[in-house]
């Protein structure tokens, strides 16, 4: 299952849209709709939001979906641990290294 599927069952088993998805988010409908529709991958900002309005961790998130290796799980734990601030960072160092490629 892949993050587009997984919103998807999360909308279902809320009862809610897209819409409603992205306004209790504060988010754009067009950002959640690219996510959904267009299978874009969010920001890890964006997930979190997202998960945080669904009233789930991020680590839930991909538990309960990806067979995660133990070194992905240590991250994510991690990452949940951090200030806003710390995660602001993580997200800017793991945004340039991505460039890297």
């Amino acid at each position: 299952m892949d993050i587009k599927d997984r919103l998807l069952e999360l909308l279902n088993e809320k009862g809610w849209t897209i819409n409603k998805l992205a306004y209790e988010a504060g988010l754009t409908a067009s950002t959640v709709y690219s996510i959904v529709n267009n299978g874009n991958s969010p920001t890890i900002q964006t997930l979190e939001i997202l998960c945080e309005t669904l009233g789930i961790g991020i680590g839930d998130f991909f538990n309960d979906t990806f067979d995660l290796s133990s070194e992905e799980n240590t991250l994510l734990s991690n990452y949940n641990t951090l200030s806003e601030g710390n995660k602001k960072i993580v997200q800017n160092i793991t945004l340039h290294i991505s460039e890297w490629k």
